[in-house]
């Protein structure tokens, strides 16, 4: 509700805008999108962007001008869970590093307006992020003969099956997943894509590393964006042995590599911030040597407002989303 003590008289600068704000949960993101077109709502609360179904209706014709593309903050990456064979041998890792196929990967979720191919964990937007590719492939579109030769040296030379988790209520993520799983199956790697609901992903599922032990999952879908955009925000939590939780982390690989543990620690009480956000890049590349984690994209928003929403401001502190504290309603 509106703050009682406002007065238009004595607050010329700021305008009224709406009494009461109503969420709606539990809403199919197509629905969503639909929704904002016809203008029965004022914004997606989720932020990240117009599913896949949408995207060629909005990107021509009258909805063009209703659209703003913004960097999220964010990557999308695969987590190689450590403890789930054959992913606890480093070369198996790799031959799905060097197998994937991302660009085909980024046309499934939307091609460029979805965001850019990712080498790195950290985003290019993020405090401390280095350019480099650990795996480089020629169009990031996977070498062959590189990741045949990693499943020969892990002792799976003719490939192995495991199970690939994604969100069901994210239907860009299901088609992250179903593209991950034709372009691995080139090299022999057979995938089976098991949904489950956003809301209880990281408490009841992927986040538990009892259920995903017990469960098989080799591969869950993650996408990552800090609370705030520097090195250490960033990568804390998803990269840390500390971060490893009996249900609810984030640390989905369950990556606890001692020398990745200090050199977070060592950089975060490094007072010299040249040398500090140098570190950042140096311990994304400790995570890319160590294969667990593969990142696919540096996500954009292809954000849709109605004609209707008013004073409409993207801003970074939200991931790229809209600043819903200032959007306001014409109608």
């Amino acid at each position: 509700m509106r703050n009682p003590q406002w007065d238009a008289k004595t607050d010329p600068i700021r305008k009224a805008l709406p009494d009461k704000v109503t969420i709606k949960f539990k809403v199919n993101p197509v629905t969503v999108d639909n929704n904002l077109l016809s203008d029965k709502i004022t914004a997606d609360a989720a932020g990240t962007g117009v599913q896949p179904q949408t995207q060629p209706k909005v990107l021509r014709g009258k909805y063009v001008n209703q659209t703003d593309s913004s960097y999220a903050g964010a990557t999308q990456y695969i987590a190689l869970n450590l403890k789930v064979a054959p992913f606890d041998n480093i070369h198996c890792r790799k031959a799905v590093q060097w197998g994937l196929d991302k660009q085909s990967v980024l046309d499934a979720m939307g091609g460029s307006p979805k965001g850019d191919v990712a080498t790195t964990m950290l985003p290019p937007s993020v405090n401390g992020y280095s350019k480099f590719d650990t795996y480089a492939t020629e169009g990031h579109k996977g070498d062959v003969a590189k990741a045949k030769a990693e499943l020969k040296a892990c002792g799976k030379p003719n490939g192995f099956s495991t199970i690939m988790t994604a969100r069901s209520d994210r239907p860009a993520e299901v088609a992250q997943a179903t593209a991950v799983q034709a372009s691995l199956k080139k090299i022999g790697i057979n995938i089976e894509i098991k949904q489950f609901p956003a809301g209880k992903y990281f408490s009841n599922f992927a986040g538990v590393p009892s259920y995903v032990h017990k469960n098989k999952l080799g591969m869950l879908s993650m996408a990552w964006g800090a609370d705030w955009p520097t090195g250490y925000g960033f990568l804390d939590q998803v990269v840390n042995g500390a971060a490893i939780k009996p249900s609810g982390g984030n640390n989905l690989m369950e990556l606890d590599d001692p020398k990745i543990n200090k050199a977070l620690t060592d950089a975060i009480a490094n007072t010299d911030d040249a040398a500090r956000t140098k570190a950042w890049g140096e311990v994304d590349k400790m995570v890319l040597d160590n294969a667990s984690v593969v990142p696919v994209i540096y996500r954009k928003n292809l954000l849709l407002r109605p004609t209707s929403a008013t004073n409409v401001t993207v801003t970074q502190a939200y991931l790229g989303m809209y600043d819903y504290l200032l959007m306001g309603s014409s109608k």
